[in-house]
């Protein structure tokens, strides 16, 4: 499994620091690029990679356009982190 390192960045909903990025979907593993939708392991907010690969909010197209299997990953990437944080990790 890759790690990659990012430039330092915080989620603008809980304000947890990230410098590091995992991938967990795909057979085609690449460093994120502008654009690249990621989760914040903190509070589970859907967040998007900028231009500087900084995290911001998503756009309204952004949210739109993600496909129903993306949502439902999504969703189940939460209910994962919800059970992590309720065994005291």
């Amino acid at each position: 499994m890759q790690i990659f390192r990012m430039p330092s960045s915080f989620c603008p909903r809980c304000g947890k620091a990230c410098d590091h990025a995992l991938p967990v979907i795909g057979e085609n593993i690449e460093k994120p690029t502008p654009g690249t939708h990621t989760m914040c392991i903190g509070c589970g907010a859907w967040l998007v990679f900028d231009e500087q690969l900084l995290l911001r909010w998503p756009t309204p197209d952004e949210l739109v356009s993600q496909t129903p299997e993306h949502r439902r990953y999504l969703a189940e990437m939460r209910k994962a982190l919800k059970r992590v944080r309720a065994r005291g990790h």
